[in-house]
């Protein structure tokens, strides 16, 4: 019984001092992740490709989401992030896309960014999930983060018409400017 225990121990010792203290390095290279999305964007750009039959939005958000992992502290990560959010919500991924900007404000939450990101995550909210309610809690919380930003009041503007169909927030504004 001594000797399993010490194989035990022995084992667990080399295993524990075999590994590694250094931190993984990222297995991607910025300068060939950041060539390969150029030319993703140009044949997006471009039109240079058939949706159905390639998979270049598929590509570039992966592309986007590794290169903000592996390099987080890179200033392109939080633009590439804002990146994949458009190209999720232009394919439909709404939830996919409120995650990379829940992961910007996170990340960076003092970035000029990031009030962007909550007001791009408000208008998925109301415009594709129809969650009007959740829309305006986002805003809410924009409002009180960066009570300084230069959108604020667009986004103010916008909570108002949460919820309302286009002929109702016409009828809205005219009144208010018959008021006038």
């Amino acid at each position: 019984m001594k000797n399993i225990n010490s194989i035990v121990v022995m084992l667990f010792a080399l295993l524990l001092f075999s590994c590694s203290t250094e931190p993984a390095k990222p297995s991607i290279s910025k300068e060939e992740t950041n060539k390969q999305i150029s030319e993703l964007k140009s044949k997006i750009q471009d039109g240079g490709f058939k949706v159905n039959e390639e998979r270049i939005p598929m590509q570039i958000i992966g592309l986007y989401t590794k290169y903000a992992d592996a390099f987080p502290d890179d200033s392109l990560s939080q633009k590439y992030l804002f990146e994949c959010a458009q190209v999720n919500v232009g394919l439909g991924f709404s939830p996919e896309a409120i995650a990379n900007l829940d992961t910007i404000v996170a990340r960076y939450p003092n970035a000029e960014i990031a009030p962007s990101a909550l007001q791009f995550k408000a208008f998925i909210l109301d415009d594709r999930m129809h969650r009007w309610q959740k829309a305006a809690e986002v805003i809410d919380e924009l409002v009180e983060k960066y009570p300084d930003s230069d959108i604020i009041e667009n986004a103010k503007a916008y909570k108002e018409t949460l919820g309302k169909s286009p002929e109702q927030i016409i009828r809205e504004m005219e009144a208010k400017n018959k008021a006038k």
